[in-house]
């Protein structure tokens, strides 16, 4: 009962606080319901390990045959959970990097493997004893009934259960560039707890720390990373309307930087919705946007402001140049001839300066009236 009690102390907190989060996380409504059906996913097999955990507590060291058969079936139970868990976490940290739902299908054919797997091995053990065993055991000359040992495959099950940390944290390190700067470190940061915790359970027998750990980073990623992909346009991965929103408030309150503020809308769009099909409209928006943001450096702001349109926010005094630069890829981007289409963009913008009396919402409609006095002079051009 001691150990129970010691164990109920330690997953107290977590299991209330995962509790508190998922009522709080199901009742948000999001534009892209996939991260919060796949974080949901992860708390729930989470609080089953925790339980699992606690469950087996309870039981052990007491003699007699159910102790017997609760310690096989909830740590049994607690394998098939845990890689669950983390698996779950590694896919929805995989489509906040990636956003895409093609790549998530792949990786959940991937992931539903390790997990048959697992759960084969789970099974077998509890025929052979091969990768943990529950049985008496004497302790400092002391014995101890339906006590849990590791078997000489342990380390197996923990290198296929910990396959899932890995593949998170060596995806995000490829993925980086393709990934905002401020999400790439929230990414990191939340690996680092599971991480710390499955090492010292490796390390340390006895240890169960991974659960604990692997809480502090569902936390991190409900308060930091949640947030973060709210921000996100779920179509093309760059940043969305809201966060327009909040880049033009933070201008507004510090005002100790010029900015060129540059509006851009894609020319005959309809036209390949209408042509081609609205999943080639998909990808155009998508080029669009890998387009734009690879005009200008990773600092600077782009996003997808609403429909067709994007906004360039850029730390720069030279508008026309980051102009120039977008219409550059844009040639490339049609020369290579990779797509049924070809992609057109009218471009407008100024520089605004910290003692513009002008808000900064206020300068963004002045510079989306400039893109549409340029788009205009497109069309006229077209027809003449």
């Amino acid at each position: 009962m001691s150990h129970f009690i010691a164990h109920l102390n330690i997953f107290l907190v977590p299991l209330a606080g995962l509790a508190l989060i998922l009522i709080d996380y199901r009742s948000k409504r999001h534009a892209d319901t996939m991260p919060r059906r796949l974080l949901t996913l992860a708390m729930c097999f989470t609080i089953l390990s925790a339980l699992c955990e606690l469950s087996y507590y309870l039981s052990a060291e007491h003699e007699g045959a159910l102790p017997y058969v609760v310690g096989w079936t909830v740590n049994s139970i607690f394998f098939m959970s845990q890689i669950s868990a983390f698996g779950f976490m590694a896919l929805f940290l995989d489509y906040c990097t990636h956003g895409s739902r093609r790549r998530l299908k792949k990786l959940l054919i991937i992931a539903g493997a390790i997990w048959a797997a697992n759960a084969v091995a789970v099974v077998v053990n509890l025929f052979t004893g091969f990768i943990f065993t529950i049985g008496d055991k004497a302790i400092d000359g002391i014995m101890q009934f339906n006590v849990y040992s590791r078997a000489n495959m342990f380390w197996v099950e923990m290198a296929i259960c910990y396959l899932f940390i890995v593949f998170t944290f060596v995806d995000t390190l490829i993925s980086r560039k393709q990934m905002n700067k401020e999400l790439f470190a929230l990414t990191l940061i939340a690996v680092l707890p599971t991480a710390a915790g499955a090492l010292l359970d490796v390390l340390i027998e006895g240890s169960r720390l991974v659960i604990p750990c692997f809480f502090v980073s569902l936390l991190f990623a409900y308060l930091f990373i949640v947030r973060n992909i709210t921000l996100i346009d779920g179509l093309t991965g760059i940043y969305n309307r809201r966060a327009c929103d909040e880049r033009l408030s933070v201008i507004a309150k510090t005002r100790n930087k010029s900015y060129s503020f540059i509006m851009i809308d894609m020319d005959r769009f309809k036209e390949i919705n209408d042509t081609f099909g609205h999943a080639q409209g998909d990808n155009a928006l998508r080029d669009a946007a890998e387009i734009l943001r690879a005009a200008v450096r990773r600092a600077d702001f782009t996003a997808r402001y609403g429909g067709d349109e994007f906004l360039i926010i850029a730390a720069s005094k030279d508008t026309d140049a980051v102009i120039s630069r977008i219409m550059g890829s844009v040639d490339e981007f049609n020369a290579k001839k990779l797509r049924p289409y070809t992609l057109a963009m009218s471009c407008g913008g100024a520089v605004y300066q910290p003692d513009d009396a002008r808000t900064p919402a206020e300068f963004l409609t002045y510079a989306d009236g400039l893109m549409y006095e340029r788009k205009l002079a497109r069309k006229a051009e077209r027809r003449s």
